[in-house]
């Protein structure tokens, strides 16, 4: 079993804004297959939460900072590409206690 420290633990809320629903959901799908992935590299939790039809919260809870900066650098493409396609990207983190 895996222990976890309290000052370790870290989250990033990304906030999207998408230019139509058709594109948030799209995206949406694409991401869900891309974020399996990251379990495997000390992500704990993910969720996706729908605040409208064009906006959408993608929530990560990791094991700690590093591991979290590890896995969004070498995604960076991946948000390049969201902000070719207009999707508005707004990313705030910190380290929690649970």
């Amino acid at each position: 079993m895996q222990v976890i420290q309290e000052d370790k633990i870290f989250t990033r809320i990304h906030t999207l804004k998408f230019p139509n629903k058709l594109s948030k959901e799209t995206f949406r799908e694409n991401l869900i297959k891309r974020v399996d992935e990251f379990f495997k590299e000390n992500l704990f939790l993910t969720q996706f939460v729908d605040i409208d039809d064009i906006t959408l919260f993608f929530i990560n809870l990791w094991e700690s900072e590093q591991h979290s900066n590890k896995v969004n650098s070498r995604n960076k493409d991946l948000f390049k590409q969201m902000m070719e396609i207009g999707i508005k990207i707004s990313i705030n983190w910190r380290k929690i206690s649970l």
